[in-house]
């Protein structure tokens, strides 16, 4: 009866009616978003403040690990370039170097080890170590040219050593063993030289003499030879 009486009010009627209850019932909808626009915008401004310290913590961090990788980086450099020790590949490069110079300088050849940083005891065993050679290469010749003495040898140009002697192998193999480098030919001919002034001074009997070898040592050391610039690599 009621939806009957509605419908019997005229068109204004109704239009005021509707117009009252859109008062009675205001809408609340705009005050809402106005509240939630500002907490999003305060999370909004929280979250970017999160994430600013998070970019710096992680800027540095990133900082802090790239120095310390620098560091590690020079670290491992420094330890593979610089030693204050010799190692038996020092020695095993001091052997083929020998083939080239017997008396070389210890500055000349501390300048052919730049991956040591030398001081008084690596000086010293360098320079012994040179030494230890010349003396192994003078008693090896001075032991063969006795023996050919012992079986007859007369005269010091009698001897003659091919590349396949078993004096010239003996010396590769110790100066250069494995056949690191080529031996050079004026190796070879420092050996043949050796040879004969032993010879000459053993057959002339010029041995007796307590200092018959420093004429030799002397003139073996004109022999010489500079050493190649591979050896500084």
């Amino acid at each position: 009866n009621q939806t009957r009486k509605l419908n019997k009010l005229s068109p204004s009627c109704n239009k005021r009616r509707l117009n009252n209850d859109i008062e009675e019932f205001p809408n609340k909808i705009p005050h809402l978003d106005e509240s939630l626009d500002l907490r999003i915008h305060q999370n909004d401004h929280e979250d970017n403040n999160n994430n600013n310290k998070t970019d710096q913590i992680i800027s540095s961090d990133n900082h802090s690990s790239n120095c310390s990788q620098t560091r590690l980086k020079r670290s491992i450099i420094n330890s593979q370039t610089k030693t204050t020790t010799l190692s038996a590949a020092h020695l095993k490069k001091a052997k083929m170097m020998f083939m080239y110079s017997r008396y070389p300088t210890s500055s000349l050849l501390k300048s052919y080890f730049p991956e040591v940083c030398f001081n008084r005891g690596s000086t010293a065993q360098l320079v012994k170590w040179f030494s230890n050679f010349r003396e192994f290469f003078y008693i090896q010749i001075e032991k063969f040219v006795r023996q050919q003495k012992a079986t007859g040898l007369k005269k010091a140009d009698d001897i003659r050593l091919s590349r396949e002697h078993e004096l010239i192998r003996s010396m590769e193999t110790h100066f250069n063993k494995g056949d690191e480098i080529e031996t050079p030919k004026e190796f070879l001919e420092a050996i043949q030289i050796t040879v004969w002034e032993f010879a000459d001074a053993i057959l002339n009997e010029r041995d007796v003499n307590s200092s018959w070898k420093k004429t030799i040592y002397k003139k073996i050391s004109i022999l010489d030879i500079q050493f190649p610039e591979f050896f500084k690599c």
